[in-house]
């Protein structure tokens, strides 16, 4: 919630100030890429899943046995958004 804030209140200086909203839009591009294994757990366990996220594609720690949350995914992500 708060990294949406701060990108709407980057696209408002008139609010925030010029040098206040610089500063924020580095919420909008500096994001930094992390492991798609990151991504798969954090996607089962916000959906509070033990299962697989979908067949063969299991991270280490859950239930690869399972029912899978996906019929199917692709194992690589390909872009991200907040």
């Amino acid at each position: 919630v708060f990294v949406k804030v701060g990108q709407t209140l980057a696209q408002r200086p008139d609010i925030v100030g010029d040098e206040a909203a610089e500063v924020l839009k580095s919420l909008q591009s500096k994001t930094k890429p992390f492991p798609d294994e990151i991504a798969h757990r954090i996607i089962l366990e916000d959906l509070n899943h033990t299962g697989p996220l979908a067949p063969n594609l299991c991270p280490e720690g859950f239930d690869c046995d399972g029912t899978p949350l996906f019929r199917e995914i692709s194992a690589e992500t390909i872009a991200s958004a907040s």
